[in-house]
């Protein structure tokens, strides 16, 4: 009963991360035009059968919803063309990317809660908390 109810968080949690409008879906076709648009951005690296990367998503999704417009996500197993370049060693990575060209980039080794995503973005960006 456990692991069913744990089943059912994890599939409710993961639908919001793919529906919150404050996590951009990037894709092989959207990427570059993204990236020129939003050049200070924090990027997950994601692969869908990945535990840590399901177990990622709701603080990801989380921290999105707190600086809307600087959170976006790959799956690399559909979007091999965005991931290409950014070579992940695992899933689920991180980057914060400081340039149109995405050149400058940061992998995030942090706390994997959503209050420690935004203080981490907030420090980049030079916002206050």
């Amino acid at each position: 009963m456990k692991s069913a109810l744990f089943l059912l968080f994890v599939t409710i949690v993961s639908a919001n991360f793919e529906t919150n409008p404050d996590v951009t879906h990037l894709t092989d076709v959207n990427f570059q035009t993204w990236r020129q648009e939003h050049p200070q951005s924090f990027v997950l690296f994601y692969a869908p059968w990945c535990g840590h990367c399901k177990a990622m998503k709701p603080a990801f999704s989380e921290a999105a919803s707190t600086l809307p417009g600087k959170f976006a996500a790959v799956d690399c197993t559909k979007e091999p063309v965005a991931c290409r370049g950014q070579a992940p060693e695992g899933y689920p990575t991180m980057r914060y990317f400081s340039t149109a060209t995405w050149s400058d980039k940061d992998e995030f080794e942090g706390g994997r809660d959503a209050n420690s995503l935004v203080k981490y973005v907030q420090g980049r960006l030079g916002v206050a908390e």
